[in-house]
């Protein structure tokens, strides 16, 4: 059997420039999966959650995202900025 690849929460949640509440709450909602922060995500949880933030950020080029060249959304920013 074929080890499969896994990746921190923690660890995709900096690549992706989220806290790792975002992450969680992101895998819930797209897969009904409920994972603590310090948990792994298989490849295929991390792809669903990648493609997920992607589609909202409308990135065009992962490697944009990933060099930090694209700013994700920050919800909690956009609500303190509108208080």
């Amino acid at each position: 059997m074929a080890e499969e690849n896994v990746i921190k929460i923690g660890a995709l949640a900096k690549d992706l420039q989220l806290k790792t509440k975002d992450i969680t709450n992101l895998l819930k909602d797209r897969t009904g999966v409920t994972k603590a922060s310090s948990a792994s995500l298989t490849e295929e949880e991390a792809d669903v959650l990648i493609d997920a933030v992607a589609f909202n950020a409308d990135v065009k080029d992962i490697d944009d995202l990933l060099r930090g060249d694209i700013i994700i959304y920050d919800e909690e920013a956009e609500k303190k900025a509108a208080a």
